[in-house]
């Protein structure tokens, strides 16, 4: 998307954000019904874009003053989402060491609040990736390097701050990835800030800003040919709008997250995959997938923060 058509959507974003907010109100609501309703179907990544979309309403709740209305929205929603997560933990299949450290850590939605300030046209345009075709979008999917999986490395995170050898050459290589292996990226150096393991100084900003135009670079990739991956924009979405970025926050973003959920309330992930490829996915109801239905409802989420 150019500087220009950015405008135009943002003008429009302006103009039109009352409709919006009520709209993405109620599919957030749509979301979570649906959520609550098949909760014995989701596991550990369906779960966590709960956890993030608790974590983007609580947020909002400290910025929002003197509207009643809107924060007893906020609160209704924020606590939903906290009765749901509650529904859905006991129900996790994977309770293996790993998964309880993941479990202990990132499903805590006090763990992701922070200030993040909105940022406007700071990513760096790099075009598309003009030899791709849709289903090079659909094979660009493993979260691997060298044969090892990001887990691998937020696990050593996780247990004291370690960074090894193998996971300093995956995480912070100066290197061009691409589709889960680069969002994976962001989502471990995001962890490490908020646990306070890396310093949130003008490098990781450089990394972050990076690693973001990387996904920009994709996701207008991924719209010029139909959006093939659904799921993969919505990551990108998620985790760059978390960290401000307007090129990612806009009303073509939510158009295509109303556009994509279902009447049910779930989303369909373009190109079913297995667990080996990302963790604990489930092909739930309806066709729709728990990763997915919980991105789609963070990234909800994340908008309606933005809009207020």
């Amino acid at each position: 998307m150019n500087t220009y058509t950015l405008l135009v959507f943002t003008a429009f974003f302006v103009q039109n954000r009352g409709d919006y907010l009520t709209k993405t109100i109620e599919k957030l609501n749509s979301g979570l019904d649906f959520i609550e309703s098949h909760s014995n179907e989701f596991n550990f990544d369906g779960l966590l874009g709960v956890v993030l979309a608790e974590a983007q309403l609580n947020n909002a709740k400290t910025r929002i003053k003197g509207n009643e209305k809107l924060l007893n929205i906020l609160d209704n929603l924020s606590l939903r989402c906290a009765r749901i997560s509650n529904k859905i933990k006991p129900h996790l299949t994977d309770r293996s060491e790993k998964y309880q450290l993941f479990e202990k850590v990132l499903l805590r939605a006090e763990f992701w609040m922070g200030k993040i300030e909105l940022k406007r046209n700071s990513l760096r345009d790099f075009g598309i990736y003009a030899n791709w075709t849709r289903e090079t979008v659909r094979e660009n999917r493993r979260a691997e390097f060298d044969g090892i999986g990001t887990d691998f490395c937020l696990e050593e995170l996780l247990r004291g701050c370690r960074v090894g050898n193998v996971c300093e050459q995956m995480m912070f290589a100066d290197r061009v990835d691409t589709g889960y292996l680069l969002s994976h990226r962001l989502f471990y150096l995001m962890i490490g800030l908020n646990a306070k393991c890396f310093r949130d100084g003008e490098t990781a900003r450089e990394v972050i800003i990076n690693f973001c135009s990387l996904m920009l670079k994709e996701a207008k990739t991924n719209r010029a040919l139909g959006f093939p991956k659904r799921d993969i924009f919505m990551e990108q979405v998620l985790f760059c709008g978390m960290r401000g970025f307007d090129e990612f926050l806009n009303a073509f973003v939510l158009d295509k997250l109303f556009a994509w959920q279902n009447d049910e309330g779930c989303y369909r992930s373009e190109g079913y995959w297995n667990s080996i490829e990302i963790r604990t996915t489930n092909l739930i109801s309806y066709n729709c997938t728990d990763h997915s239905t919980g991105l789609g409802v963070a990234a909800l989420a994340l908008h309606l923060v933005h809009l207020l």
